[in-house]
């Protein structure tokens, strides 16, 4: 009896083990990479929410408007004097495009030179510090600017609460003095919901339904004041100011939509339609340009 017992549990251990192992890693681990290869050729309709719109610094094939080593995006239609330079972080990426069409209309040359998450300052103060790749790239750009002298000079970057405002306006009066046409463009409203506006959302949870409107009471105020003060501070000194935020707000209700599409990718970047709306300020500007 205790042969047979014996013989009988060395055979069912193994097959127990191996149940085990199956369920616990191998099922899984197959059910899940089956569910995210379905998931990325949209076999499962589990992405229920709206595709993001174009954006305007991935409209170029051919050069990253972004980049953070990249060479720098050249357009031109043919030859000419002028050359406009728009230089920023992602909030100057935005509007790449933007600036493209307006320079092009006028015959201007342009060139884009914007980083993603870094800002314009030619110094690292205290109160905030730069990355080494970012503040290379500012230096570097300087340099450009200085020996390059474009006709005119766009500058747009979001402006926050928490960076350094001296330095910023210490790096206008730097490129100023290289560039005296030079402008630049304010914050774009900032929307409630960035949690939730095109991001991606488990299958347990029901599509997120975005409004298209909110009232500015609703909408994040946090870098209104050190936004307002930039803004006041070019104008104090010359510097021409692009007020984008009235293309999509007015006084009483903030609009991200309108019959061509969503106006904004996220809570406060535009998209390449949204930023469209600002071409006749950026044409405005450069037709002043001589």
């Amino acid at each position: 009896e205790s042969r047979f017992r014996i013989s009988d549990n060395s055979k069912v251990a193994p097959r127990i083990e191996s149940k085990v192992f199956i369920g616990t890693f191998v099922f899984p681990m197959a059910l899940l990479l089956i569910m995210n290869f379905g998931l990325s050729k949209n076999y499962w309709g589990l992405d229920r929410n709206p595709t993001p719109p174009l954006y305007a610094s991935a409209l170029d094939k051919d050069c990253d408007r972004e980049s953070e080593n990249g060479p720098l995006c050249i357009y031109s239609d043919g030859p000419t004097s002028r050359t406009v330079l728009l230089i920023g972080d992602s909030h100057g990426g935005q509007f790449s495009q933007a600036v493209v069409d307006a320079g092009l209309q006028l015959n201007f040359k342009v060139v884009i030179w914007t980083r993603s998450g870094c800002e314009v300052q030619f110094v690292r103060s205290t109160r905030m510090i730069i990355p080494d790749h970012c503040y290379e790239a500012s230096l570097e750009m300087r340099d450009w600017v200085k020996l390059n002298r474009p006709s005119a000079l766009i500058v747009s970057q979001y402006i926050d609460s928490g960076s350094s405002l001296k330095d910023l306006k210490n790096a206008l009066l730097q490129l100023k003095s290289f560039v005296p046409n030079i402008a630049v463009v304010s914050n774009t409203p900032i929307f409630p919901d960035g949690k939730d506006f095109f991001v991606s959302r488990p299958l347990i949870r029901v599509p997120y339904q975005a409004p298209k409107i909110f009232s500015e009471s609703e909408m994040v105020h946090l870098h209104d004041a050190a936004n307002l003060e930039i803004m006041e501070f070019a104008k104090s000194q010359g510097i021409h100011v692009i007020d984008v935020n009235r293309n999509y707000c007015d006084g009483v209700v903030c609009r991200r939509w309108s019959e061509k599409g969503w106006l904004f990718r996220d809570a406060d970047h535009l998209s390449a339609i949204g930023a469209s709306l600002a071409i006749p300020q950026f044409m405005n500007f450069l037709s002043k340009t001589r």
